[in-house]
């Protein structure tokens, strides 16, 4: 979807490192090429094929990735069986909720790009408002609205109403998709109140785990207070990492002397 410029080197000492623009559910992620002792090593950082800007992984990786002696690939998701379904499969997913219900919450991160971006083409493809209530979505949306928006055809382009209470007349009418992350949890609590409850939905929009997982919601119980809120909650998510196939792919398109998997569970196998 980008139209990136060429790749630039920085050198430290003796060591030279080359970026490569890389999807990923964090805006700007980025894959290094390691070069230094007449060896080329290929770090992926965090990576995934199935987002909107995926499907330039494996072209770049023909083209740059060449006589590699180490490949370094996180491994996230090699313990499970399962194809990650695409972020447009998701906005379509959450189109077809939208329509059932009148007020409808999306717990997202303000750093995904691609989320926000199918969110927001869910929002209009059901006809709602998007609404954010955070000052640093806020910004996030601005940015990428800055960075991206020409180059993705206007799909990375962001024009959300900014939530206060006399907006809420005007909602009452037409509905709405507000996307909120778990620090506006007390703004929304009071805002629930205002709402009726069968008309109002929450699409959980995170990693299962948050809430599932006993020590994830030891660590960090906001996920899960924030879905107990809702009686009406629905999953729509897909990972920000690289499924099995698609690590396969990647070790077979650059063919490396040796692979090393980093980011996995301890019994997980390539």
């Amino acid at each position: 979807t980008s139209s990136r410029k060429a790749p630039e080197s920085i050198s430290i000492g003796d060591i030279k490192v080359t970026p490569f623009f890389n999807c990923h559910s964090i805006y700007d992620s980025h894959m290094f090429l390691i070069e230094a002792d007449g060896k080329r090593i290929w770090h992926m950082g965090d990576y995934r094929e199935h987002g909107y800007m995926g499907k330039g992984l494996i072209p770049t990786l023909k083209k740059y990735a060449t006589d590699i002696d180490v490949l370094i690939t996180e491994g996230t998701m090699l313990n499970r069986e399962d194809k990650c379904i695409h972020e447009h499969v998701v906005s379509y997913k959450m189109q077809n909720v939208m329509k059932a219900f009148k007020y409808v919450f999306v717990l997202a991160s303000a750093t995904d790009i691609e989320r926000l971006a199918a969110i927001k083409q869910a929002s209009i493809d059901a006809a709602k408002p998007l609404c954010i209530w955070s000052l640093f979505m806020k910004k996030t949306m601005a940015y990428y609205t800055e960075r991206e928006a020409k180059a993705s055809k206007g799909l990375f382009s962001f024009e959300p109403l900014f939530y206060n209470d006399r907006l809420l007349k005007k909602l009452k009418q037409t509905g709405m998709t507000m996307v909120v992350g778990t620090s506006q949890m007390e703004n929304v609590k009071g805002l629930l109140d205002k709402l009726p409850q069968e008309e109002t939905l929450l699409i959980y929009s995170s990693w299962d785990g948050y809430y599932k997982d006993s020590e994830q919601v030891k660590v960090n119980p906001k996920y899960k207070e924030f879905r107990d809120m809702f009686h009406n909650v629905v999953d729509i998510h897909t990972s920000g990492h690289a499924d099995r196939l698609t690590i396969k792919k990647v070790i077979e398109t650059v063919k490396p002397k040796d692979v090393i998997c980093i980011h996995k569970e301890a019994d997980a196998r390539l």
